[in-house]
């Protein structure tokens, strides 16, 4: 038999296709529907019976295919978008940055508003209601856009 004409080459095909188009499509949707026809490949490739019948081939992509969009989508689409803070303000800090205990890596002057912590790697910079010299240990307790507002650990 031809290798083109090959149902196992024709599903693998059509898989590849479908997931590559998911790289450049939104919503992660088609993925599902290619694993479905990498799994129908390979049923056609074991199944005698599957691969005699195109009917019962699509049916089964169909099939598969509904239940892996339905069951898994919201899983992945979690896995592959991350954090993200407020749709309406991507600088947002993450709820877990409240109360978040943090080093002054910058002196904290009440006058100029300077000063900088660090959290989680990143310096943020910060605002108190008194000078705090760098090293001392403060507690976030809210966000105004880029500058986290510190009081000092007692």
């Amino acid at each position: 038999m031809n290798v083109i004409l090959n149902p196992v080459f024709i599903w693998f095909v059509i898989g590849t296709l479908l997931v590559v188009a998911e790289f450049f499509v939104p919503g992660v949707v088609l993925v599902f529907f290619g694993i479905s026809a990498w799994l129908v490949a390979l049923a056609s490739g074991l199944i005698g019976p599957i691969r005699a019948s195109i009917p019962i081939q699509v049916g089964i992509w169909v099939v598969l295919s509904v239940i892996l969009l339905f069951s898994l989508r919201s899983w992945l689409q979690g896995l592959l978008q991350g954090f993200t803070g407020a749709e309406t303000d991507p600088n947002k800090m993450p709820r877990e940055g409240i109360g978040a205990r943090v080093e002054v890596i910058e002196n904290i002057d009440t006058k100029s508003h300077a000063g900088r912590v660090r959290w989680k790697g990143s310096l943020w910079r910060a605002e108190a209601d008194e000078d705090i010299p760098a090293g001392t240990a403060v507690e976030i307790v809210g966000q105004d856009n880029m500058t986290v507002k510190v009081k000092r650990v007692v």
